[in-house]
């Protein structure tokens, strides 16, 4: 008798223990409510910030950050850590827009166009409209399958230009009104990315430390990451820029074709496996022999031939030392891609890609085969 009253004693004990913890748990779901309100209007720029963070934190923000710290060993760590989140966020803008920008003014008036755009000047104003118009009605012509036409090209970036000039009123706009500015967007993804280069490996680190993970669990999570993000630039962005400037100088030297409308194209389009190459050098070589320059047809596509098997082979030798070659890694990606676009539209290009990068990082970690403890990782 006694001994079922100690029990009882016992389990009303543990429940008064634990009561405090789950009324807290309670709140916690509670407070989960509005919380889970207040940020949902900034989800999609957020997700954008951190994919972005994903797949270039490991190549561009690390070695900028332990370059730094090399060379100021004294700099406040927090400090160095947000000047270089600032740095790496303004470095992916210029990185993005620069071929944008030369596509569009390649006639060495940039620096005008962007003064006059910047003050508000009508004549600037208009050039810049024409020459959107001009340049997308160019590449229109060269590939009729291009998802967009000149009429809706010209109006994104008239509003584009509204709200570059206006751009105090389009944030408080976004802010106040919930108007979905492109401008605003862009803004808040930006202070969202240098946030989180700034600060998310350090969250992350302490997030897996707290949970159990050891330094060496961590050490080994963060080299998978760096080598699938070198995986990513290789084997996917960079052969597919490199493809892209090939077949671009080939248009341009052998066709008389203009190079950055053909780079551009073939840099997107390089991405798809096998066929990629072939989308951009047979309509172009197509519009030669319609002309009648059938020699130049012929050379065109003998020479685009050429040089997208020499960036295989390249790729496929220098990739080597960097990686493990394998054929579903980058079958993944590209459908990361094309399925991110479809998803999330642009924004998929970087969503998609971020995602499998997850997914593979993590499925790594947890797949691989024990070692022995004779082998020792290198970093």
């Amino acid at each position: 008798m006694a001994e079922k009253e100690n029990q009882v004693a016992t389990a009303i004990e543990t429940l008064r223990s634990w009561f405090p913890r789950l009324l807290l748990c309670g709140f916690l779901l509670l407070a989960m409510v509005p919380l889970f309100r207040v940020f949902s209007p900034f989800f999609g720029f957020l997700l954008m910030a951190v994919s972005i963070t994903v797949l270039t934190a490991p190549i561009l923000f690390a070695p900028l950050d332990r370059w730094i710290e090399k060379r100021f060993p004294n700099w406040n760590p927090r400090n160095r850590r947000t000047t270089c989140g600032i740095a790496c966020t303004v470095a992916l803008l210029v990185f993005a827009a620069t071929p944008f920008v030369l596509w569009l003014v390649g006639s060495g008036s940039t620096f005008e166009v962007l003064m006059g755009l910047a003050f508000g000047d009508e004549v600037w104003r208009q050039t810049f409209l024409e020459l959107v118009t001009n340049k997308v009605a160019e590449l229109k012509e060269l590939y009729e399958w291009l998802p967009f036409d000149v009429e809706t090209a010209r109006v994104f970036a008239e509003e584009l230009v509204g709200l570059v000039h206006k751009f105090s009123s389009s944030f408080l706009g976004y802010l106040f009104l919930g108007a979905s500015g492109f401008i605003a967007k862009l803004a808040l993804s930006m202070i969202a990315l240098s946030f989180l280069f700034a600060h998310g490996p350090e969250l992350t680190r302490s997030l897996l430390l707290r949970t159990g993970c050891g330094d060496d669990e961590v050490q080994r999570l963060a080299r998978l990451h760096r080598k699938a993000v070198q995986r990513l630039w290789w084997d996917t962005i960079l052969t597919a820029s490199a493809r892209g400037i090939c077949l671009g100088g080939v248009g341009w030297l052998v066709g008389g074709f203009g190079f950055w409308p053909v780079a551009l194209v073939g840099a997107f389009v390089g991405l798809v496996p096998v066929v990629g190459a072939a989308m951009v050098w047979l309509p172009l070589a197509s519009l030669a022999w319609s002309r009648g320059d059938v020699g130049q047809a012929v050379g065109l596509a003998l020479a685009c031939l050429i040089l997208n098997a020499l960036v295989s082979l390249c790729k496929h030798r220098l990739g080597s030392k960097l990686h493990e070659q394998g054929a579903w890694m980058s079958f993944l990606l590209f459908f990361s891609i094309i399925g991110g676009v479809l998803t999330y539209g642009p924004a998929g290009f970087v969503i998609g890609p971020a995602a499998v990068i997850g997914v593979t990082v993590i499925g790594s970690y947890f797949l691989a085969r024990p070692r022995s403890k004779t082998v020792v990782d290198k970093p």
